[in-house]
């Protein structure tokens, strides 16, 4: 089975994202959506800049995220 041998995290996924300075469009569990440049990955959270205004957002409460 391919899923049994894959390692890669959503956290790797993030981090890359953001070596790559790509955007985001995070849909949170409220029901939001947040867009940004993947500026800067923690242990339980990341950053969105939108135009200057930065989100933090807990990696916890993410229901999915694409990548732009």
């Amino acid at each position: 089975m391919a899923s049994s041998r894959r390692l890669r995290t959503i956290r790797d996924r993030l981090i890359e994202a953001e070596d790559r300075q790509e955007s985001a469009l995070a849909y949170g569990s409220d029901g939001q959506l947040y867009r940004g440049l993947v500026t800067s990955v923690g242990v339980d959270h990341i950053v969105l800049d939108d135009n200057g205004k930065r989100r933090f957002l807990l990696v916890g409460q993410l229901v999915g995220i694409e990548f732009e």
